[in-house]
């Protein structure tokens, strides 16, 4: 599978490959571990699928991720959102690891790498998905890079106070 951003053939989505990806890559060093360390055997196990966003020109690594099957519990906020329908739960996507090269944060290529997977589960899904969601470190940056691509707060407590629960509903995504 590979997923080219619109408007921009520069990047294009591929799946991860931790001989070819890996050479090059550095994030924070929770990141590097799991990508270097983990990701490969999740895969193996049918946990989640790994990617990679590179750059077209130099097959650069520039954003990894892992993605898996998910589902966001009905709440009356959710209510709200899909009107007239009451579900116990409704599908989603999990995006389990995301990690954008140290050298490279700051120039967009996070939130062009959301825009490719919010366009590939409204135009290639190919099962039912309405929202995509994160379990994002509690840290003001992150939560910042999430919030300004749209991800709303989950409106239950974490039980934890290292990540909060965010959801972005597929419903809303427009790239045209």
């Amino acid at each position: 599978m590979i997923l080219e951003y619109p408007e921009d053939s520069e990047y294009q989505i591929v799946p991860f490959i931790p001989e070819i990806h890996l050479k090059n890559f550095n994030c924070d060093d929770d990141l590097n571990i799991y990508f270097k360390e983990n990701a490969w055997e999740s895969e193996q196990e049918l946990i989640n699928k790994n990617y990679c966003l590179i750059r077209k020109s130099d097959q650069f690594p520039t954003v990894l991720f892992c993605v898996s099957n998910a589902e966001i519990k009905s709440h009356f906020d959710l209510d709200m959102v899909i009107a007239g329908q009451h579900y116990k739960s409704y599908p989603a996507i999990r995006i389990g690891r995301f990690a954008t090269h140290k050298g490279l944060t700051g120039h967009g290529l996070g939130s062009k790498t959301l825009d490719l997977i919010k366009l590939w589960f409204t135009r290639s899904n190919k099962t039912g998905c309405r929202f995509i969601v994160v379990d994002s470190r509690n840290d003001e940056k992150v939560l910042h890079f999430y919030k300004i691509n749209d991800f709303i707060e989950y409106p239950v407590n974490n039980l934890s106070n290292k990540t909060l629960l965010l959801y972005y509903d597929l419903k809303s995504f427009n790239i045209d």
